[in-house]
Parts: structure tokens; sequence; C-alpha cells
């Protein structure tokens, strides 16, 4: 499963705390090769670009891509869930703000020229490659009990291949919440228990 970041196609800009933590608990881990888990930092690799590819990084910065997520799901029924923003996002001073990066929810790129879609395309190749270059990639296999905590919006996640079967799976229980509630929980607990 290539770098992602999850719920890519869901509106975040009008409600910013929205899906921006995400907790994998490893419920089983699968035995043998494959089934590894990585991260990169997407403002890493945002960083890098902008310092080395500037035309890349105004691409990135300035052309909506959209992603999509269509299908049905139990009570909730039927859903197509769509969302357009650029890949890299900044805020009015320019500081990186959000990454919104994944492959399989990309959606196709409309209303460009050929030429001007090549264009991107190449950039997000180079983001690609960028999160993929060994001095940003961090490679480990959790254990199960293990859990990684990351920012959604900034920390991408992803997998290695692995066979699975009935005897060797790899089960992953996933959660999102806000900023807003791990801060208030840290807050809590610091008055309860003193840390």
């Amino acid at each position: 499963m290539h770098l992602h970041f999850d719920h890519s196609y869901v509106v975040t800009s009008q409600t910013p705390c929205l899906l921006k933590v995400i907790l994998m608990h490893c419920i089983q881990q699968c035995k043998g090769d494959g089934g590894d888990s990585y991260i990169a930092d997407g403002f890493n690799a945002a960083t890098k670009i902008r310092q080395t590819d500037p035309r890349a990084f105004h691409l990135l910065t300035t052309i909506d891509v959209g992603f999509r997520d269509v299908g049905a799901e139990g009570k909730c029924g039927k859903f197509d869930l769509y969302y357009k923003a650029p890949t890299i996002s900044t805020d009015k001073k320019g500081n990186l703000s959000e990454i919104r990066f994944s492959q399989f929810a990309r959606d196709t790129i409309p209303d460009m020229s050929l030429s001007a879609t090549q264009d991107l395309y190449d950039a997000l190749m180079l983001f690609n490659k960028t999160l993929y270059a060994p001095d940003m990639l961090v490679t480990y296999k959790m254990n199960e009990g293990d859990i990684l905590c990351v920012d959604n919006r900034r920390v991408l996640h992803g997998r290695k291949g692995y066979m699975p079967t009935p005897e060797n799976a790899r089960y992953l229980e996933g959660i999102f919440y806000q900023w807003d509630e791990a801060r208030s929980r840290a807050r809590v607990l610091r008055q309860e228990h003193g840390f």
C-alpha cells in the first residue's frame, strides 16, 4: 500500500481540526516477510521540493487535485465523497499547513491542457520520489500491541505487501480524532496526575 493520507476526499478547510490525528493499533501482525509499515514526513518532503524545485512546488501548491471515494457501507448506504485541494497547502504566511496525497483516492484532473497535466504529473512524481528517498522514509514492522500515532495531514503512512492467509493475517484497528481532543485530554491528565 503506497504512502498516503487517509480521507483526502473529506473537506477540512472549513473544519480545520477534522481527522487530524490517526491512531493505528496493531492487533495482529503477519508472520514472515512483508507487512512492514512505513511513514514519511510530508512537510519535510515539501520543504525539500520548495528548496530544490520551486516550479514543482508552485504547481503542487496552486493546482487543485480531486480525491474521491465511492461505495456503500452498512446502514449508511451509498456514498460519493469528493474534494479538490492542492497537494501541498500553505497558510497566508507561506507556512506549510496540510498535505493531501493518495494515489488510490486521486481522481482525474479535468480542464487542463495535456502539457499542464504532464507538468503536474511530473511534480506529483517528484513528490512521491522525494517521500520514498532513504533519508525521508522510516520503515518498521509493528508488533502486536504497538500503536502508531501520526498527524494525518502531515505524516503519510503505508505498508509493504504480504501474503495473507487465515493463519497469517495482519489486522490494525484505526481511529481518528481532532487535535483539540488530544490537547484537552493531555491537560486533564496533567491536572489529575501531575504529569
